[in-house]
Order: structure tokens, then sequence, then C-alpha cells
């Protein structure tokens, strides 16, 4: 509810309060959905860097060894550099987005 002059806050509990729009000082809100998207963004680019770093290790500790007769394996077998990629960026991705939603992106305007 809104009125013109004034600031109106309703809840179903308590009765309309609204104060005069000239002494309020800010404005507050949080917002879940912009928070897991930030949550899901700052998450899954470091899962990507450890998924790249971790896929390179992985692949080159596979044609490292005692046995490097077998030049054919290394270079025609299936690379894990990308599924460290995508496992990593989704899951940190996801965790970042969990906690981005509990937390929030917060707008404040101050007047």
């Amino acid at each position: 509810m809104t009125d013109w002059g004034f600031l109106v806050e309703q809840d179903a509990k308590v009765p309309p309060l609204a104060i005069p729009f000239e002494s309020a000082r800010r404005i507050q809100y949080k917002n879940a959905s912009k928070g897991a998207l930030e949550g899901f963004l700052i998450g899954a680019i470091p899962g990507v860097l450890a998924g790249l770093a971790l896929g390179a290790y992985t692949n080159a500790m596979a044609c490292s060894g005692s046995d490097q007769s077998d030049i054919d394996y290394c270079h025609n077998h299936s690379d894990p550099t990308l599924g460290a990629v995508l496992g990593l960026g989704l899951v940190m991705g996801g965790v970042g987005a969990l906690i981005g939603a509990l937390v929030g992106h917060r707008n404040v305007y101050s007047f």
C-alpha cells in the first residue's frame, strides 16, 4: 500500500505503519535471486580454475611413471580436464548460489 508523501509498511499481523517520506533516511531490502546469481558466479570462477588445474595435473600424471613406452596411451586416452572443469565449476557454483540466496543481495538507498 503506498501513499504519496508517505512510506507505508504493511504486515499481516500489524496494522499499516506510515511515516512521513521526509523523515526516512534510507530504504533497504534483500534480493535473494540476485544474491544467488552473484554467489554462483563467485563460486563457479574458482571452481573452473581449480578444475583446470586438477585436470591438467591428472592428465600429466597419467602419462608419467616408470612405463613410458606406451606413447599411444598418452596421446589417445580421454582428457579428464573438461570433466573436472565442469564438475568443480558446477559444484562450487551451486554451493555459492545456495550461500548467496541465503545471504541475499542487499540494496540500500540513502538520501
